[in-house]
């Protein structure tokens, strides 16, 4: 039989077509049309954080002849983000990666840590840390390993978790194998900042993860609700008063950001937070005031979703 006009038009900008209908619901057709062209497009380069603890050697290398026949460039967003043109070489077998100059991370993620407020002296919990871009740009951030706990339910994650670390020259970040949906008491009121980069659908990741369109579905969306709920609840109680509680995602979905955060909010642990309002600059499509969502095709990144809690003194 013919396609309906609507399962046309999914398939011309490469979605399934319940998936370009999900979309649809909550953005728009013409931006669900825009999110699947989007992910059909090459990436402009290849993103990378520059070790904020070896700066001056990455500077040296940024400004060198093998960094100029690969395009390295400043991007625009955050402070540590630069773009690579590898030309078909493995980015990751340059010696500057190999001798922890850089690391391979989305602008997106980035912000994460930028966002965090970090300082020297912070205890710092990742209750979902592996691969652990996100921990060791803490500990860049912070200019210290000190204080630093990352946590994964697979110690085969928590080994390249160790990989990284050691690469980018850290060896103080404590790491532990547990289920962050679980409830830890140890954890309780102990840390300054308490990540929380949840387990999701990856929505935003379309245009790196092809496979991802042809499995999220209605059915499969939201099978990861209560696992995010349980760590974000996990997560608030291990923040000290005053401290702040990142949740994060990489997908697009409301239902695993938004409106996590609102459903948190109103729970006995969320009364003791608030939010604390995010400013990028960036072009949030967030339905919560203070919270920040990317959309690919306009942050032409990673689609992203941060909010940054902080629970009251």
């Amino acid at each position: 039989p013919p396609l309906s006009e609507d399962s046309g038009r999914a398939l011309t900008c490469g979605l399934t077509p319940e998936l370009f209908e999900m979309l649809s619901e909550w953005y728009g057709e013409d931006q669900a049309a825009a999110i699947g062209h989007c992910s059909l497009l090459p990436p402009d380069c290849v993103p990378v954080r520059m070790n904020a603890l070896r700066r001056k050697a990455f500077l040296e290398w940024a400004s060198g002849d093998e960094a100029r026949a690969l395009g390295v460039r400043k991007l625009d967003w955050p402070d540590a983000a630069y773009g690579i043109e590898p030309a078909g070489h493995n980015v990751t077998r340059l010696q500057p990666y190999r001798d922890g100059l850089f690391s391979l991370q989305s602008q997106s993620a980035m912000l994460v840590g930028s966002l965090s407020g970090v300082s020297a002296d912070d205890r710092v919990l990742d209750l979902c840390a592996a691969p652990g871009g996100k921990i060791t740009h803490i500990a860049e951030l912070k200019g210290n390993d000190r204080g630093l706990t990352a946590c994964d339910i697979s110690e085969e994650r928590l080994r390249s978790l160790d990989d990284l670390s050691r690469r980018l020259g850290f060896s103080a970040i404590e790491r532990r194998c547990l289920d962050a949906a679980d409830h830890h008491e140890a954890f309780d009121s102990s840390f300054d900042i308490v990540l929380c980069d949840v387990p999701c659908t990856g929505l935003g990741l379309l245009q790196r993860r092809p496979e991802i369109r042809s499995r999220v579905t209605r059915e499969t969306a939201g099978r990861l609700l209560p696992i995010q709920r349980a760590i974000l609840r996990n997560g608030s109680r291990a923040v000290v008063p005053g401290g702040v509680l990142m949740y994060s995602t990489c997908t697009i979905n409301p239902a695993e950001n938004e409106d996590q955060i609102r459903d948190f909010l109103g729970s006995c642990e969320g009364k003791a937070f608030e939010v604390e309002h995010i400013t990028t600059g960036l072009p949030s499509s967030s339905r919560l005031p203070g919270t920040l969502l990317l959309l690919p095709h306009l942050a032409g990144s990673d689609g992203f979703f941060i909010a940054r809690l902080r629970r009251k003194a």
